[in-house]
């Protein structure tokens, strides 16, 4: 008496809007209304029709108040129905737990959108299962403005993508306590097309010793770009920043993104490009700056893979996990490597280390002043650019020197160099025409070496000097023409 009942029927098949059901009092007494009589069993109003959800279009908004209470109802409803149009999806304030999937596809004119609403701050998690928090299925698909937080016991991936045409973009994504060897915060899986990752903020933390995790792992050739990745506390070996592998022909690119490591421990990388077995890949890196890892950036997998690496400033302070650190790496590959900055300020290690099929080197900055070797071919260390350069007939054209970064300060180094550094206009050009800030290159005569182009320091024009012949005011200032005014007026009055 007093209550409400809610009667579940289960139903098959696709409605089509003519179906009724009918809900029948067994006797007199069996139903009663909210003030306690008994129902008739000849009611009227105990029929309902069903009605074919609609496919989901436009604008939708997520949470209190919103069109649907939760991410994941939301998600549901797009999964059942797909969508008949462009539909962005803006998620109010809060914290949203769940395994948030999409399987639906949008189309080329037609994107389907997952963004946080304009001023909302947005949090997805998903602590009830070992999904990860946003699994993207569906293709056309865009992760836009929110933070996902990702445990990294349960779940092996924070944002994982196994679609074409995908974008996450400008998010915020903290793996925080990775216990699962090849945990990513994001995961990109082989074999897909046109996945763009960019303006991203991640960070991986690891517990224990762990193996294989990555910031970002990219199995398609993707474009990773314009990312700050940290790996904030990592154990354990083969751990990256980004990492590029795959068992099929890829070309990915890796550009402008910002890497940082806490350079403790062994077998870590900034970003690390490895082939698959067989396979004929090609990958471009550029632009990137990296630091604190063991290995800056590593390349390897034999003559089948090509990488091309230009324009990144990489740096090595002490490295105390009891092994030697290198900038750059690349063993058994096809690299061309050009316009790099190589700053190693270890006490062991090498600034270049090269194996076979390593197909050009030159146009280079080298700075190591903590006592290791320039260069390493796996035959000849040298230390110094001269013997290097006779040793292995690369790098003819590059400098040693330091490239004046215009900062080493522990935890707040800035990997731009400053307007007198020797890097300005000593490249070549590798066909790349913006830098880190995506700014043109190049700015004056020549390509700067380097993840960061800039314009050379001009002085600037002498506020005094003498007059020219004839009475000329030269390189006067402003007080000096107006002293020369004045001068030939009070000449020419006492002329007179």
């Amino acid at each position: 008496t007093g209550g409400t009942w809610v009667l579940q029927l289960p139903l098959t098949g696709t409605p089509d809007g003519s179906e009724v059901v009918t809900v029948v009092p067994s006797s007199a007494t069996a139903i009663y209304d909210g003030a306690g009589n008994a129902a008739s069993t000849t009611q009227s109003n105990n029929t309902v029709t069903l009605n074919d959800q609609t496919a989901a279009t436009g604008t939708i908004t997520v949470g209190s108040g919103g069109d649907f209470p939760t991410l994941t109802a939301a998600l549901a409803n797009l999964n059942s129905t797909g969508a008949s149009g462009a539909v962005t999806y803006n998620i109010f304030n809060g914290t949203y737990n769940g395994a948030h999937s999409v399987t639906a596809s949008g189309s080329a004119g037609n994107l389907i959108t997952i963004q946080a609403a304009t001023g909302a701050s947005v949090v997805l998690t998903n602590s009830s299962d070992s999904n990860p928090v946003v699994f993207i299925q569906g293709d056309y698909v865009t992760l836009r403005g929110v933070t996902v937080t990702h445990d990294g016991s349960t779940a092996d991936a924070g944002v994982r993508v196994w679609a074409d045409y995908v974008t996450i973009d400008g998010n915020t994504i903290n793996t925080t306590s990775a216990s699962l060897a090849g945990c990513a915060s994001v995961d990109i899986g082989e074999n897909y097309n046109n996945v763009l990752v960019e303006n991203n903020t991640i960070t991986l933390g690891v517990t224990g010793s762990v193996s294989s995790t990555s910031g970002i792992i990219d199995g398609s050739g993707s474009t990773i770009r314009k990312n700050t990745v940290t790996l904030a506390a990592y154990f354990g070996s083969n751990n990256a920043a980004i990492r590029v592998s795959g068992t099929a022909d890829l070309s990915a690119t890796v550009d402008a993104n910002l890497l940082r490591g806490n350079a403790t421990v062994y077998d870590v990388y900034g970003i690390r490009v490895e082939n698959g077995a067989g396979t004929a890949s090609s990958h471009l890196v550029t632009n990137n700056m990296a630091l604190g890892f063991q290995d800056q950036i590593h390349s390897d997998g034999g003559a089948t893979l090509t990488v091309n690496i230009h324009h990144n400033s990489l740096y090595v302070s002490s490295f105390t996990a009891g092994t030697t650190a290198t900038a750059m790496t690349a063993l058994g590959v096809n690299a061309n490597i050009s316009n790099n900055i190589l700053y190693h300020a270890d006490s062991g290690g090498t600034a270049l280390k090269l194996g076979s099929a390593t197909a050009a080197c030159n146009y280079n900055l080298f700075h190591v002043t903590g006592g290791a070797d320039l260069g390493d071919d796996g035959t000849t260390a040298e230390v110094s650019l001269t013997a290097w350069s006779a040793a292995t007939g690369l790098d003819a054209n590059s400098i040693q020197a330091s490239p004046q970064f215009v900062s080493l300060v522990a935890g707040s180094e800035d990997l731009h160099v400053q307007d007198k550094s020797p890097c300005l206009d000593a490249g070549t050009n590798a066909f790349v025409y913006t830098d880190y800030d995506s700014e043109s290159r190049p700015v004056d005569s020549g390509h700067d070496i380097g993840a960061d182009e800039r314009a050379k320091y001009t002085a600037p024009p002498s506020s005094g000097g003498g007059g020219g012949g004839g009475g000329g005011c030269g390189a006067l200032g402003l007080e000096g023409l107006l002293v020369a005014f004045f001068l030939r007026f009070m000449s020419r009055r006492f002329r007179k």
